[in-house]
């Protein structure tokens, strides 16, 4: 009975061990996901796709579930789909976002939109490096026999969607507050033909990838993985001061305005403009003093605790430190109409200095060396301000026009310096002559060659509906048909208030800016002050324009901040050439008709629709449009790149336009038909990765070359750099320029680390790279002597030699032996990939034949001729010699190390032989 409770007991004991042992596992996409405190989930998340960082937006507030929030309805007489998501769903797009629920926050995969009549579509995700605490709180679809297809084990998921028409799919991985510092969720998408399911009935329908951020859905490569991480996204900002310094004064560039402020480890700066990084620093601040003038652009690379990364730059216009002195080369006198050179190609300043002349008859020019004709004799006053930097300085020099010898008309022009838009100016030819008489004024104000105006005298009042430098002609006809050409230059500025959506008549109302490719237009008076010519109102189609009171000619309405357009590009204002009382034009801003951006461009900042819906249509109609400069060029382009055209019907066109730039702010004037879309497109570089190899194998602590394609897919040069992120730390970089289309293969040499299984990302390419630990790897040495015969006496050298295979640092001890004892050692360190030597030296005084090794390795040397033999009694038990005598051996020992100095000291020793 005891050995039945015994053997009882043993076994309890055994079943609660092996209990015990087995932690409980249930896979991805059958858990739940674990319940987070919600006080300690992280405050944001964001997607990382290559060097781009996007914030994630959240949703919900943690008051209900996300399976209720999700609310997927599946079975007889559903559509299979979520319905709590409606608000959110996007037709032909893919999104990735967060719900913050009761239970955990998710990440949700949301594809497509119900209900929306196109489509369907097929999807496959490999996901890996899910929290062990995650879990699929929603599987969407999980009906018996569904199309879909979710793999899991502890840490990964493999997905296949697959959804009809009019149907949503997705899903919500619950539980990824557990991501910590630079972890995330990696997920590779294959999308239509490239999912696991390309022989899909719904295969070929296109999907967009797109991160859902707090403004709004950002495109994502779908060639490319993304990262899902914890915490949000640095955002560089740099400013410079002073932005106008002097050659050899000293500019700060300040990132202290990069956010998160606290989370900013470090700061690179490239303050050559050439790709490479001459500076890193702890610290937001960086000084710099340039050699030569002209603009120079710093940049900026922050980068937070996580890796993540961001770049700002910040340009400053460097003037000469040399006194500028200002001088004017012309000639003494001249002729009524001639062209006078004027030259201030020999003053003192630097290359970007500026000239602004003023020729005494109100006409002014900018330039080093403009040309200039008076119309009417007299002495002119000539100034020229040449300014660089903070300096100045002005010439002045005096001109004496004479009358012409014939009785040829002459012309003369003058008018003011400056005006606002909408504002009436006056245009005065009174100093023409005309010594035949039957004189006619024939105006262009469009500066386009064509005659808008024709009067008997020599004064136009006009106004122009845009700012920037405007010239004005006018050409003098006497009664023989005989005439003569003068102009001048109008600086027309903004308007010091931008005018209501109902108001506008303080607007101009002519639309000679953008000189219409259809014509029309032209000068025409001011509006009256009985009420506006016309009104702007935003309806629901669009802004609605309505004449009242046109005029002669053309007229202009202006458009409060918001009404057409937003963003990068909005309308200020509009103006209808030829237009009746009783027109009305609707512009919309959402025109989506042609097959993509115009010609040239990589994506289109405006497109506008106009539609005349009441009485006769306008000749022309211009739109004055306003870029944000800063969003320019943050989307990588310049105001060289931009491309304006109107759409035919099967392909764009270049539309005729001005653009006049205004600090921040450029203004591009357009003319298109009264009923022909048009669009402001922007060409700027797309730098695309691919190709990601490892050259060999990956050692931590040792480099390895990997390499990467790299691609501008866009119409614009640009210039990029590139980062090699491993296991979440940025381990190189690199400045890389190329030309549209261009391709280039970067290699880099990065150094792991650590060892491990470790992600490798560089332009948004990513693989998983194997480090392997660090070590030394010393073999058996090389063994050789110096001379394989000596004399009795003289010493034997033997040399070892010691190889570090390995990649790490190693030591090893050299024995010496002979006689089959160690007589002496040696401990050498070793350099990975390098070799060392030690040399022994041994006397032996008794000729024969000698074996002699380090470590294993041997080599025999032979000792001749007689030697003088010192006997000693043998102690009983001891060894003998062949002639049953004894001979003591003296032998000596020099360890010598690599270089061949004496390492160690001479031993001597006795043994009996």
């Amino acid at each position: 009975m005891e050995r039945d409770t015994l053997a009882i007991t043993s076994i309890a004991w055994v079943l609660l061990v092996v209990g015990a042992s087995i932690a409980p596992f249930t896979p991805v996409g059958t858990a739940a996901g674990n319940v987070e405190n919600v006080e300690e989930r992280p405050d944001e998340y964001a997607v990382v796709q290559g060097s781009q960082c996007i914030p994630l937006a959240m949703v919900g507030d943690a008051s209900q579930n996300v399976s209720t929030y999700y609310d997927y309805r599946g079975g007889t007489g559903t559509d299979y789909s979520s319905h709590g998501t409606d608000d959110l769903q996007v037709s032909g797009v893919s999104q990735l976002y967060v719900y913050r629920g009761e239970g955990g926050d998710s990440l949700v995969f949301l594809h497509d939109s119900r209900n929306d009549d196109t489509g369907g579509g097929a999807l496959s995700m490999d996901i890996t490096g899910i929290p062990t605490q995650a879990g699929w709180a929603v599987e969407d679809d999980n009906y018996d026999g569904q199309d879909d297809s979710f793999e899991h084990t502890e840490t990964t998921s493999d997905v296949d969607w697959q959804w009809q028409p009019s149907r949503n799919d997705g899903g919500a991985l619950r539980g990824i507050a557990h991501l910590s510092g630079s972890d995330g969720i990696e997920i590779s998408a294959g999308f239509g033909e490239n999912s696991d399911s390309p022989d899909s009935d719904w295969a070929d329908d296109p999907l967009s990838w797109r991160a859902r951020s707090p403004s709004g859905l950002v495109e994502l490569d779908k060639s490319q993985s993304v990262s899902v991480v914890a915490g949000g996204c640095p955002t560089a900002d740099l400013t410079a001061t002073p932005a106008n310094p002097a050659v050899g004064a000293s500019v700060t560039f300040d990132a202290g305005g990069s956010t998160p402020a606290g989370d900013i480890v470090s700061y690179r700066w490239d303050v050559g403009d050439d790709g490479s990084f001459e500076a890193q620093t702890a610290q937001p601040t960086f000084e710099r003093a340039f050699e030569t003038t002209g603009e120079k652009t710093v940049a900026v690379v922050v980068e937070d605790a996580n890796g993540r990364q961001s770049e700002a730059n910040a340009t400053v216009t460097v003037g000469s430190n040399q006194q500028v002195e200002a001088v004017i080369e012309a000639p003494a006198s001249a002729r009524v109409g001639d062209a006078v050179q004027f030259d201030g190609r020999n003053s003192t300043a630097g290359q970007s200095a500026t000239y602004r002349w003023a020729f005494g008859d109100g006409a002014t020019a900018t330039g080093p060396a403009p040309t200039h004709a008076y119309g009417s004799a007299g002495t002119y006053d000539v100034t020229l301000t040449v300014t660089d930097g903070s300096q100045s300085d002005t010439a002045n020099a005096s001109l004496v026009v004479e009358a012409n010898e014939s009785d040829d008309p002459t012309a003369a022009l003058a008018g003011p310096a400056t005006a606002t838009v909408g504002q009436s100016v006056t245009f005065d030819a009174s100093n023409s002559t005309v010594p035949r008489g039957g004189a006619t004024y024939r105006w262009d104000v469009n500066a386009d060659g064509t005659v808008e105006t024709e009067t008997s005298q020599p004064t136009l009042a006009t106004a122009f509906d845009a700012p920037g430098d405007r010239t004005v002609s006018v050409t003098v006809v006497d009664g023989t048909n005989r005439s003569a050409t003068a102009s001048t230059t109008v600086t027309v500025e903004r308007e010091s208030s931008s005018g209501g959506g109902n108001g506008g008549d303080s607007g101009g109302d002519d639309d000679s800016s953008s000189g219409g490719s259809t014509g029309g237009g032209g000068a025409a008076p001011p509006p009256s002050n009985d009420g506006p010519p016309a009104t702007a109102t935003r309806t629901d189609e669009g802004v609605r324009v309505e004449v009242s009171d046109p005029g002669t000619g053309a007229v202009g309405v202006a458009l409060d901040d918001g009404m057409l357009g937003s963003g990068p590009a909005a309308v200020q204002r509009i103006a209808l050439a030829d237009a009746r009382a009783g027109t009305a034009l609707t512009v919309t801003d959402a025109w989506n008709g042609s097959e993509g951006p115009p010609t040239g461009s990589d994506e289109t900042l405006l497109a506008l629709d106009p539609t005349v819906q009441d009485g006769s249509a306008p000749s022309s109609v211009t739109y004055q449009i306003a870029l944000d400069r800063e969003a320019i060029r943050n989307r990588g382009g310049s105001v060289e790149s931009l491309a304006v055209a109107t759409w035919t019907g099967s392909d764009w066109q270049a539309a005729e336009t001005t653009v006049v730039s205004n600090g921040s702010t450029v203004v591009v004037n357009a003319t298109a038909g009264p009923e022909t879309p048009l669009a402001v497109g922007l060409a700027r570089p797309n730098m695309v990765g691919g190709n990601l190899t490892v050259e060999g194998d990956a050692v931590a602590d040792q480099p390895v070359n990997v390499t990467a394609t790299l691609t501008n897919a866009g119409q614009l040069e640009g210039t990029k750099t590139i980062t090699a992120v491993l296991g979440g730390r940025v381990v190189g970089s690199e400045r890389v320029t190329l030309g549209p289309g261009e391709t280039r293969r970067l290699t880099m040499s990065v150094i792991p680390a650590a060892s491990g299984r470790q992600r490798l990302t560089i332009a948004g390419q990513s693989r998983m790279v194997d480090v392997a630990p660090s070590e030394a790897d010393i073999g058996r040495p090389t063994v050789t002597v110096e001379r394989d015969a000596v004399n009795p006496g003289e010493p034997v050298r033997v040399t070892a030699t010691f190889t570090n295979d390995g990649t790490e640092s190693g030591t090893v001890t050299a024995s010496f032996v002979a006689f089959g004892d160690v007589v002496g050692t040696e401990r050498l360190t070793v350099a990975a990939g390098a070799s060392e030597t030690v040399t022994f030296e041994q006397r032996i005084e008794q000729p024969g034949q000698y074996t002699v090794g380090v470590n294993g390795q041997n080599a025999s040397v032979t000792v001749d001729g007689d030697a003088t033999q010192r006997r000693s009694e043998t102690p009983a038990g001891g060894d003998g010699g062949s002639d049953g005598g004894t001979s003591p051996l003296l032998l000596g020992l020099v360890a010598v190390g690599s270089v061949g100095a004496l390492a160690g000291g001479i031993v001597v020793l006795s043994r009996q032989l």
